[in-house]
């Protein structure tokens, strides 16, 4: 009886631990693939230009995940290194603060993603062809 109590306490502790490990901001060193999981399979589904500023939980496998979209994406631990010079992330509009006005994206192919709604804008990374969000697979 007490193992029975003890262990399933155990596991939430255990679980509760992991998740609370803090996010961390990286830097992509180089250009970077972005994974998704898909049902049971990775999939390509974007990337992130070399010198972005991204925020993600460490992870004992190979790869960071951060959030991306409505999910979780992964990247490979190999193309990040820690912030050099100044962590600020820009955000000049506060628009990581604004309520989602449409929360539904449809790509059909290769579509760049920019840093600021402006025309000189800088582009952060791209999204691959056939990209949706909210994720239905």
């Amino acid at each position: 009886m007490y193992k029975q109590a003890v262990i399933p306490l155990l596991m939430l502790f255990t679980a509760s631990v992991s998740a609370a490990l803090p996010a961390r901001y990286m830097q992509t060193i180089e250009n970077a693939a972005v994974w998704e999981q898909i049902g049971d399979k990775m999939v390509t589904e974007g990337n992130i230009r070399a010198g972005q500023i991204i925020a993600v939980e460490p992870t004992a496998a190979s790869y960071y995940a951060f959030n991306f979209g409505f999910g979780k994406g992964f990247i490979d631990k190999g193309h990040l290194e820690p912030v050099q010079g100044r962590q600020k992330v820009e955000d000049g509009l506060g628009d990581l603060n604004k309520p989602l006005s449409n929360q539904n994206l449809v790509t059909w192919k290769d579509t760049p993603v920019y840093n600021a709604p402006s025309a000189g804008s800088a582009p952060f990374g791209g999204t691959g062809g056939q990209f949706a969000l909210p994720d239905f697979a």
